[in-house]
C-alpha cells in the first residue's frame, strides 16, 4: 500500500512573511546567494510535510492540529486537518524570535 502524501496549502498570510523575509536578505542585506540558498531550504523542508506532518511538535495552547516546523532560526506554522486527512495548511511564518518570545 502507497504510502499517503498530504497536499501543501500555503496560505497568502504564509506567502507574505516568506517573501519579506526573502526579500530583505536580497535586497537589504544585498545577499542574493544567500536568499536563494535559504528560499530552496525552507521549500524543501516544508515538503518534507507530505509524508510524515504529525513528526512536528503541537504548539502549546493552540487549537487541536497546529504544529510547528522549526527551520534554522525560523518557524513554519501549519494545520493538518482531520477531517480529509489530505491536507495541511501553512499559515504562518516568522523568525523565531518575533514569534515565540
Amino acid at each position: 500500500m502507497p504510502i499517503k502524501k498530504y497536499k501543501i496549502i500555503k496560505t497568502d498570510t504564509f506567502t507574505l512573511e516568506l517573501d519579506n523575509i526573502i526579500s530583505y536578505i536580497f535586497f537589504t542585506l544585498k545577499e542574493p546567494n544567500i536568499a536563494k540558498r535559504k528560499y530552496k531550504k525552507i521549500n524543501q523542508k516544508i515538503h518534507t510535510l507530505e509524508q510524515s506532518p504529525e513528526r512536528c511538535p503541537l504548539v502549546q495552547g493552540c487549537k487541536e492540529n497546529i504544529r510547528k516546523l522549526v527551520i534554522n532560526n525560523y518557524i513554519v506554522i501549519y494545520e493538518t486537518k482531520k477531517d480529509t486527512r489530505a491536507n495541511i495548511y501553512i499559515t504562518y511564518f516568522s523568525f523565531k524570535t518575533k514569534l515565540f518570545k
